[in-house]
């Protein structure tokens, strides 16, 4: 479900960054020196990546359990994809690491009326505005100094709700 956000530190979401952005290796640290010393450093190197692979694979299928990637054999490979919920994550994130700001004149106006039936989808995007240090205005009108218009329309026709949401730019007096 789209409600369902990575939290933004955990490993699984560091699984999912590094998928995103097509990276191949979690990072591996030294930190277990009387292993190093037990192993001799070769062997040690190799325990953790296997360990590593074991983890990766491990978060891998957490975030295939979340619906969020889908995996799909191909002959002898095996290629993710993200699915809408991956996709709708994706933006979010792309959302929240942005820190353009508008030009102190101007701010991002967004006014929206999600009808009850989709509650679950119109309280993560007011979640979403909040985490975006988006200031509530009136009724269902919130303003942001952030420049992520372009996203924020990706995220409105992903989540379906453009009929309902309306997004803009404004000059303020």
């Amino acid at each position: 479900s789209c409600t369902n956000m990575l939290w933004k530190n955990s490993k699984t979401s560091q699984v999912f960054d590094n998928l995103c952005s097509l990276l191949s290796e979690l990072p591996v640290g030294l930190a277990h020196p009387r292993a190093v010393y037990t192993y001799g450093y070769e062997d040690y190197l190799k325990i953790q990546d296997g360990i590593a692979r074991s983890e990766k694979r491990r978060r891998i299928r957490m975030l295939e359990e979340k619906r969020i990637i889908k995996l799909k054999k191909e002959g002898d490979r095996i290629v993710i994809q993200l699915t809408h919920d991956g996709q709708i994550e994706k933006i979010k994130r792309k959302l929240l690491h942005n820190s353009n700001q508008l030009p102190s004149n101007q701010v991002c106006l967004v006014s929206f009326d999600v009808p009850e039936d989709i509650r679950e989808v119109r309280n993560m995007f007011r979640g979403l505005l909040k985490s975006l240090q988006f200031r509530f205005v009136q009724k269902s009108v919130w303003e942001g100094d952030r420049d992520v218009v372009k996203d924020l329309i990706q995220l409105v026709q992903k989540l379906r709700i453009g009929r309902w949401c309306y997004i803009y730019i404004a000059t303020k007096c």
